[in-house]
């Protein structure tokens, strides 16, 4: 045994417990702020008439090394949609939209499907961002999503990208 280097372990049964207790130690010292999941968005037209309906798809992507089980019902109810004008200013929220978000209004959907979403692989939606907000003055809307991460997958919530969508005469 000379002393030098690391003392070998005489007792066999303890080397996976060993193993196990540094395998764990180096699993749950990753930064929690890393997220499981990201949100890219893209207005499905840029430019629009007054009156048409203003789409955004929006690309979920896993980009963890795991599968991941990403609720997917309805996604004006999972997605916070976020829209201003050129002025900064929110756009004022539809009729939908509020009664979607009034306290003890949630949307229960029955059936809604936990998808198994693979690792680095993608789950597409669309949005109707007309359908919850009124964007019938013409002038150019800054529009985001946001989605909360559920406690299971660390919390926190993930803001996609901005796009912009002109609403012409």
């Amino acid at each position: 045994m000379g002393g030098h280097g690391l003392m070998k372990i005489r007792y066999p049964l303890l080397r996976p417990v060993i193993l196990f207790t540094l395998m764990s130690s180096i699993g749950t010292s990753s930064p929690r702020h890393q997220h499981p999941f990201s949100l890219f968005i893209r207005a499905v037209a840029p430019t629009v008439k007054i009156g048409s309906e203003v789409r955004i798809d929006v690309t979920l992507r896993n980009i963890t090394n795991h599968e991941i089980g990403i609720l997917s019902s309805d996604p004006e109810s999972e997605y916070m949609v976020e829209v201003r004008d050129d002025q900064g200013r929110m756009a004022p929220e539809s009729d939908f939209n509020r009664k979607l978000k009034a306290p003890g209004s949630a949307r229960i959907i029955t059936n809604s499907p936990i998808y198994p979403l693979q690792p680095h692989k993608t789950l597409k939606q669309q949005i109707v961002v007309s359908g919850l907000y009124e964007m019938s003055t013409p002038t150019r809307y800054s529009i985001s999503v946001s989605r909360t991460v559920p406690e299971e997958l660390g919390s926190g919530v993930i803001k996609s990208n901005t796009v912009t969508v002109i609403v012409v005469r």
